[in-house]
This record gives structure tokens, sequence and C-alpha cells, in this order.
């Protein structure tokens, strides 16, 4: 099959399982579409997602602005260049646009034949593209709820969820979203930052509100080229160092200022802030202390930042330990073998510092080239402690 490319229809049928979300299970989009796929499929796909991923370390085919279904890429990392762009700018006295962008089913919406064209264009050709053509070449797929399963039924969009190759084949997709797009200089970097993206989660920047509409302008033209929709209600527009956001349009759609967004995990707001500081979790270590330490590659090293989340965590050991606030909390730490917020975030601080140099992103090049300035950021302050 991978030499020919030619896949029998009966290996092209997947059958479809849901799986809920949160929310309203009786409402269609509250849904998580699985494919199940036969295994020989699932072992070629192997095989093309192995050697996509090979020609993208070769030939850098995805930009450096996506982190997400790459190797040893990360949701913190990407976080923390987030943080870092904004700060530097801020210490410059500039201002700092940011539209979080968020596609409605964007994996569903993938154009089968538009797919193949952009691989093609891309210089992927020959046997891979052959097999790959081959996998989406008149798909079926058939629904099961319960024991019973719908009839196949034949669809020309969407990556097959639960398939190895799709992660890769959906970023390859997704991969020129932002080629148009002005974006922001970031001092200490000869390069402006256009965006930043994990998977189809986008963080489009600008240094204007007139550059940052026509940037917006330049997605809708893109979005709409190649079909895809984005869902206004989870996107949200963020003004850094500058006047009250105001209201921009993406497709069509009004996206609205806000002051806090929770983007891959981290709590984001107008002064930066991503400090967790009201964490309610029974269970200490296996719960309360990695979540309130998540992030911690950003706000590690510093007791400040370090505190509000230390005294929820002592709280809930004192209740553990039955003692009250006059107890030595250190000891009692020590004791119940709970490490403290600061040493935790410091490790993961230090061992982020150390890797994400050799990164394919954008927070190689915030690392390697740091800013001179009175003002510490996030690199400049690392560097001092390692």
């Amino acid at each position: 099959m991978y030499d020919s490319g030619e896949i029998q229809s009966c290996m092209t049928t997947s059958i479809l399982v849901l799986v809920p979300k949160k929310g309203d299970m009786k409402d269609p989009d509250n849904y998580r579409g699985i494919s199940l796929i036969p295994t020989i499929i699932k072992l070629l796909t192997k095989i093309v997602a192995s050697k996509l991923a090979a020609m993208d370390i070769k030939y850098k085919l995805i930009a450096k602005e996506q982190a997400g279904f790459r190797n040893f890429e990360e949701c913190v990392a990407q976080g923390t260049t987030l943080y870092e762009i904004s700060k530097r700018r801020k210490i410059k006295n500039l201002q700092t646009w940011i539209c979080f962008v968020e596609y409605s089913k964007a994996y569903d919406r993938v154009p089968h034949m538009a797919l193949i064209h952009k691989l093609r264009s891309i210089g992927i050709g020959g046997k891979l593209l052959n097999l790959i053509n081959g996998m989406y070449y008149d798909p079926k797929i058939a629904v099961r709820i319960g024991e019973d399963i719908s009839e196949p039924s034949e669809y020309q969009c969407g990556v097959h969820q639960g398939c190895p190759a799709s992660p890769i084949l959906f970023d390859l997709y997704i991969n020129d979203i932002f080629s148009l797009v002005l974006g922001v200089d970031v001092p200490g970097l000869p390069n402006r930052i256009p965006e930043l993206l994990f998977a189809d989660d986008s963080v489009v920047l600008a240094d204007s509100a007139e550059n940052f509409q026509t940037s917006l302008d330049t997605i809708s033209t893109w979005s709409y080229a190649w079909e895809m929709t984005v869902n206004a209600s989870k996107c949200a527009i963020m003004a850094i160092n500058c006047d009250d956001a105001v209201e921009m349009t993406l497709q069509r759609q009004t996206i609205r200022p806000t002051d806090n967004y929770t983007y891959l995990g981290y709590i984001m707001n107008s002064n930066r802030s991503n400090v967790l500081t009201a964490l309610k979790i029974k269970f200490i270590n296996s719960a309360l202390l990695p979540i309130g330490c998540y992030g911690g590659e950003t706000f590690g090293m510093s007791e400040a930042q370090c505190y509000p989340i230390q005294t929820v965590i002592d709280q809930a050991t004192r209740l553990v330990a039955k003692v009250g606030k006059s107890a030595a909390i250190e000891r009692i730490r020590e004791e119940l073998g709970i490490t403290s917020v600061f040493l935790r975030t410091s490790i993961a601080r230090e061992r982020a510092i150390i890797k994400w140099p050799a990164s394919k992103t954008w927070i190689a090049d915030l690392i390697n080239k740091p800013i001179k300035a009175q003002k510490s950021t996030w690199v400049t302050g690392s560097s001092k402690w390692t």
C-alpha cells in the first residue's frame, strides 16, 4: 500500500465514536468525535507521521510560531513566550495588541483536496503524498451510538480524529495562516514575531489598533479561502500598555476586549499576571501542588509570586497535619514530604532555561538574544539564577 498509494475502500471507512466534553450533553457541539480506524491503516499513518516529522526537522516545513504537536515543544514554553514578548515591549514603553483566536471545529473543517494541495505546494510528493492522498480519497464514516452503527457515508472534509498523522497534517494545513501578518518588533530580536500558534489556538500580535485590525482582516481572508470559521464567543482582545482595548471584527464577527483570558492554562491579563491564587484542591501532592505550580517555569525563583500559592498549600498542609498557624510549617512540609512552591518552581524554571534554547520556536531566539535594560524580563531574570 505504501508503494502504490492504493488503499481498499473497506480500509478507508472509519467508525466515529462521540466522546462528551463539558456542558449540556443534549447539545451536539459538546461532543468530540474520535475515529476508530483499522489497525493496518493506523500503522501506515504512524509511518506517514514519522516521515513528515523528519522532513520538518530537515527542511523546517512548520513555522517557528507553531508549538502544537511538535516533539519537545510545550504549552508552558509558548505561554512564557507571550509573557516575555509583552514584558519586553512594556519595558520599552511599546503598545502590544493581542487577539486570542479560536476556530470552531477546526480539525473537522479541513477540506481533503485543499490539504493535498497544500502538501504538494511545500514539496511533499512521491509515495508519501500518494499514500496520504489514498487515505483521504473517497473516505467513508459510520457513527456508532451504543451498540448501533449507522450506514457509512462519504465525507470530504476533516482530518481523521485519532489518526497518528492527523496532528502534523493539521499543522501543515494551518501553517501559512499568518504569513502576511505584520506582527510586532520584540526588543533584542532582529525579526518580527507575527503570532503564536499551538495547534489551532492562535495569538495575533500587533503594535497599534490600525495594524491590529489589518492583521485580523488578513486572517479573515485566509479563513474564508481555506474554509475555516472563527468561534467569536471564544475569542478575545487584550491591550497591554495602551488605552482600553476596543472591539474589532474577525470574519464579520465582533471580537470583544477582555482583561483576563486563559491561554494554554495560563491566566493572562493586561498586567501580565498569571499567578494562581485561589486553589481549593483536596490532595496536596497529587493535585493541589501540581496545579498551583503550573507555569512555574515562568514565575519560579520569585518568592513574591510564589507566596500567594504557598499560602494556599500551607493552609491545606496544616489541615492535614491538624496543627495551627503557630506550628513550624517548614518542618511539617519536610515531615510530610511536601516540596515548597519556591523550590518546585525554581527547579522548573532552571529546567526551562536549560532546555528551551534548543527549541524550534521563538522562545529559543528570546533566550539566546536577551534585551539589555534596567528592568528584568523572564530571560534576563532567569540568567541571574543559572
